[in-house]
């Protein structure tokens, strides 16, 4: 369940970042490169924070058992 809740997530990150690029579609090729380099990072910052999450869940789950 927290896998398929992770992969949603990212799911929509990706979708917003395809919406992004297509609002920047008219920018430069500097400014894009840009965005993209700060879409990238922040997407592998929400997935950092999601392992997290999942690996702080099932350390709860183990001490409930």
């Amino acid at each position: 369940a927290v896998e398929a809740e992770a992969t949603a997530a990212i799911a929509t990150a990706a979708e917003e970042m395809a919406m992004a690029e297509i609002v920047v579609a008219a920018a430069t090729a500097t400014e894009i490169t840009i965005i993209r380099a700060a879409a990238v990072a922040t997407v592998a910052t929400v997935t950092e924070m999601l392992v997290a999450m999942c690996r702080c869940r099932q350390r709860q789950c183990q001490q409930q058992k």
